[in-house]
């Protein structure tokens, strides 16, 4: 039997703060290290109420990979399309990226060890990054002679990989640090004006 979404305010309420409760706990315990006890306590819900909306931990984790891929695959679909130069494009990528790990400390930390003993979990992390390539390759287009790079395309693929790959470690194993901080997000902007062959 499949997960029944919550139809009503009040479940949706419920679920939300179930969800928000496990980020928090993932990002203090990791994921092995957290019991569904740790979760409804936080959440002020009960074992009861966890099971009626997901089978197991597990379940709660599947749930939070999808609803974090289709709010990525969200916040790319709001790129701009008239951007006035290559470098408010990268650095909008980069604050929006910044801005939605800093929001899901706990789920990249919970990831990074489901991944470990099944791998479908980070190649799904892994086809959205392509998937973000591929967009902000028709969004740098018009801007293609800027770029400085031999291979446009692959420096741009390079780019993703690296502010993706690189905040997502920070994410793990940085809890106290803030993502969004404006000298994290100067730093990725320069190095990705580097990888582009773009002087700031």
């Amino acid at each position: 039997m499949g997960r029944l979404a919550p139809t009503q305010q009040r479940g949706k309420v419920a679920e939300r703060n179930i969800v928000n409760a496990a980020q928090v706990i993932f990002a203090k315990q990791g994921y092995a290290g957290t019991r569904v006890a740790d979760i409804v306590a936080l959440a002020g819900s009960s074992t009861g109420n966890f099971y009626y909306r997901f089978k197991n931990k597990e379940a709660l984790f599947d749930f939070m990979l999808a609803d974090f891929l289709s709010l990525a695959r969200h916040t790319v679909s709001q790129m701009p399309d008239h951007a006035d130069c290559v470098e408010d494009l990268v650095l909008w990528m980069i604050t929006r990226n910044a801005q939605l790990l800093e929001q899901n400390h706990g789920f990249y930390r919970a990831v990074n060890e489901v991944s470990i003993r099944n791998p479908d979990t980070w190649q799904k992390l892994r086809d959205l990054t392509r998937e973000i390539g591929d967009a902000v390759i028709i969004k740098m287009a018009p801007f293609e002679q800027q770029i400085c790079a031999l291979d446009w395309k692959k420096s741009v693929y390079e780019m993703i990989e690296l502010t993706t790959g690189y905040m997502a470690n920070q994410a793990v194993h940085h809890m106290d640090s803030k993502l969004d901080s404006k000298a994290n997000i100067d730093l990725h902007f320069r190095a990705s004006m580097g990888i582009l062959g773009i002087c700031p």
